[in-house]
């Protein structure tokens, strides 16, 4: 096959790089300028010897300052364009070279319209280039936007591959950037780590020790060593060195050369210093655990299933006695209180001999960090008060409970979550929350009221069904797995006849809702009818958390995660 190489010469115009035959490239001096005449060329001149510039051609903002002439023609036409400059030479083989359409003497218009305008791309100091016909440009695009548009794409095609080399280049650097910064992180973590340790009163006393028992038992060795039969090894010189800074005197070993003597003077000395240290940041890491726990500053790293009473109010500490009396399970370790009070309001509390070892965190319930130091996702049950700590308006209190059930929930779905409110019109966004269970107390009150106005004794039947005794009234119990999927009436038999006690109805999904829900979704799509499903999953949709069903009927079916409603018989009195 004949070879097509030819050389290209490399030119610029407007910063834009493309390579031209360079048997199509004249010099300025050829072209025999007016006399006085010098580039850039006035328009007058360049008409005159048929000269177009860049920003005509290409439509590329060249200037009338170029040093070399690119000549292109056809038959019908002659021309030339001023470009920026020429740099190096390549011999180049174009990857769309046809020869057949480019033999001197073979022109054929048919067959030069159908070959290409692009040949390939050369490699230059300027990076890749296209390789353009010149000619190709000017015959067969009219327009200065299709000659802009047709380089443009070369460029872009002969450069997809660096660009995209490039591309690859920077997210490696990236990468390594990246891991290299992460090293400099880690590095300097444990450099400040060591700088810390260091630095430390601790680590001074523990150092400053370690050196003083090696220097007496070397001192000791020097002295006692083949004179005294008490130290005869190491060992016998590091226990007494060990007892002497403790300060603890055993007289079991004891030095009898003046050398050894006043090394035991010393460590005398020293040791008093030494234990004093020692003793004394002991005394401060308990004082200050101390005062960090009564503060609420400490983290709650290792508690479990702990019940968390976020808010306050003035009846807090009745508050707590009915929980306690109502959840047995439950102990005053268990129990912690998030509020932002202060320090001193919570000293009655904290300071009471009944609540001696409940926990306290001093901060803001509805913010994640506050949270997190109560070990929110390992706790097992969360209640919400209306919260009375700071000059909070009603509606300013119903906002901060629906942000910490929001809090909650976003943190971890797994807990059982009961909230209190004061106005009802709030109670549609903790349904949303997925808050286990609502309490409305003020609406609760207002019941209360309306009954008692009936003079029908209610508010003393409630007082008696909801005293915090646990095994005597109204009371929440669990239903035996085995009257599951039972009549109603197997239930209220079971409980008269075992507890002696009166089942007067269900509490249905009970426990986290986020779990009943996700239970109920699985078994609605078990179904392959799917007009079954789509009624499974409306009623998984319209699921009420802990929904009461008062005597349903002893044929009535008990469902899955159901809770007996049960009154308790207490112990009768003489009447």
């Amino acid at each position: 096959m004949k070879d097509t190489t030819f050389k290209v010469k490399i030119i610029r115009i407007a910063n834009l790089y493309f390579g031209i035959k360079s048997s199509a490239i004249a010099k300025v001096r050829e072209l025999k300028p007016a006399e006085g005449q010098k580039l850039p060329l006035s328009e007058a001149e360049c008409k005159k010897h048929n000269l177009i510039y860049g920003s005509d051609f290409f439509g590329l903002p060249a200037t009338r300052s170029g040093s070399l002439i690119v000549e292109f023609s056809t038959k019908e036409l002659n021309s030339a364009m001023i470009v920026d400059g020429a740099y190096e030479e390549q011999d180049c083989k174009p990857e769309l070279y046809k020869p057949e359409l480019y033999k001197p003497g073979s022109y054929d218009v048919e067959s030069y319209e159908k070959g290409p305008p692009i040949f390939g791309s050369v490699e230059g100091t300027a990076g890749t280039v296209p390789v353009i016909d010149i000619d190709a440009f000017y015959s067969r695009l009219d327009t200065v936007s299709q000659r802009r548009t047709a380089l443009f794409d070369a460029v872009a095609e002969v450069r997809r591959h660096n660009v995209q080399n490039v591309e690859v280049a920077a997210a490696d650097a990236a990468r390594q950037k990246q891991h290299q910064a992460g090293r400099t992180r880690r590095k300097t973590r444990v450099l400040n780590w060591l700088l810390g340790v260091v630095s430390s009163v601790k680590t001074r006393v523990a150092l400053f020790l370690i050196l003083l028992v090696a220097a007496s038992m070397v001192g000791i060795m020097s002295f006692e060593n083949g004179i005294n039969t008490a130290f005869e090894n190491l060992w016998d010189s590091f226990w007494y060195s060990i007892v002497t800074i403790t300060t603890v005197g055993y007289g079991d070993k004891t030095p009898i050369t003046f050398g050894g003597k006043i090394v035991g003077l010393l460590l005398m000395g020293m040791g008093v210093i030494v234990m004093a240290a020692v003793t004394g940041q002991i005394a401060s890491f308990l004082v200050e655990q101390q005062m960090r726990r009564r503060e609420g500053l400490l983290k709650l790293k290792n508690l479990q299933n702990h019940f968390i009473i976020c808010g306050w109010r003035r009846e807090l500490d009745r508050v707590i006695e009915g929980i306690l009396a109502v959840n047995p399970q439950y102990s005053v370790n268990d129990m912690v209180l998030i509020n932002n009070v202060g320090h001193d309001a919570m000293q009655p509390i904290l300071q009471n001999p009944q609540f001696q070892g409940i926990q306290y965190i001093n901060g803001d319930y509805i913010e994640e960090e506050t949270l997190r130091r109560a070990n929110i996702n390992k706790a097992a049950r969360v209640i919400i008060l209306a919260d009375y700590a700071q000059n909070y308006s009603q509606q300013e209190v119903d906002s901060r409970t629906v942000m910490a059930v929001l809090t909650i929930e976003s943190l971890t779905k797994h807990v059982y979550v009961a909230a209190e409110l004061l106005d009802d019109k709030f109670e549609k966004y903790l349904k949303l929350a997925n808050c286990d269970e609502i309490i409305l107390s003020r609406e609760y009150s207002k019941m209360i009221l309306a009954n008692a106005s009936s003079a029908s004794g209610v508010s003393h039947v409630l007082q008696d069904l909801l005293s915090p005794r646990h095994g005597q009234g109204l009371e929440i119990r669990a239903v035996p797995d085995w009257l599951i999927d039972e009549p109603f009436g197997k239930l209220i038999d079971f409980y008269n006849a075992t507890y002696g006690s009166i089942c007067i109805g269900l509490l249905e999904n009970t426990g986290n809702f986020y779990q009943r829900k996700r239970e109920a979704l699985n078994d609605a799509q078990m179904t392959p009818d799917i007009s079954k499903l789509v009624e499974n999953l409306r009623t998984v949709k319209e699921l009420v958390p802990n929904k009461p069903v008062i005597n349903p009927g002893r044929e009535y079916t008990i469902r899955k995660n159901s809770k007996a409603i049960v009154i308790e018989l207490g112990p009768r009195t003489a009447a």
